[in-house]
């Protein structure tokens, strides 16, 4: 079982730590300032949330890492929506007292809990403001339609689809290795 490791590239840029046998790492991950080398995309996310890599395999273990993302992609995307509407309030393109209670709904309700259904504006969301939501909680995985238009996805399916989200949403990047 191979080991991810951490380095702290603030001070000096090195060259990438080898894996003991002098093979190169298949995957590394930016976050901040350290680098997190590692040989599957499960470790990358075992080192970004606690207990993750504890879970077992089988059935029961993939829906409790399952669940696990969807915990974490949840936070992420309260931040996502936090932080866009903090800077258009800020600059004056969002007005939170001119706009209705569906809205302000959509925009503020808490991310993986299935509450933004797009039932009360017919699954399309076109205004100004994007909406971050969570693929899970739409079609496949539930029974809500998907919505559609000004909408940003984080995706917590598997841990590929995770680390993709985060990376479209600047919270990593994610690196790997040409010869995989």
């Amino acid at each position: 079982m191979a080991t991810a490791i951490e380095t702290d590239q603030t001070q000096n840029l090195t060259p990438s730590p080898t894996r003991p046998d002098g093979s190169s790492w298949p995957f590394a991950l930016l976050v901040g300032d350290d680098t997190i080398y590692a040989d599957s995309r499960t470790e990358l996310v075992g080192k970004l949330m606690s207990g993750y890599s504890d879970y077992a395999t089988g059935d029961e273990g993939d829906t409790l890492a399952f669940l696990a993302r969807v915990d974490m992609a949840a936070g992420i995307a309260a931040e996502a929506q936090a932080t866009v509407l903090a800077s258009v309030t800020e600059s004056g393109e969002f007005a939170p007292e001119r706009e209705s209670e569906s809205v302000l709904t959509a925009l503020l309700s808490p991310r993986g809990t299935g509450l933004v259904t797009g039932e009360e504006f017919d699954s399309r969301w076109d205004h100004p403001v994007p909406l971050v939501l969570l693929s899970t909680d739409y079609i496949p995985v539930t029974s809500h339609p998907r919505i559609e238009g000004n909408v940003q996805y984080i995706d917590p399916t598997n841990e590929t689809t995770l680390l993709a989200s985060l990376e479209k949403f600047g919270f990593v990047q994610l690196f790997v290795n040409a010869d995989i």
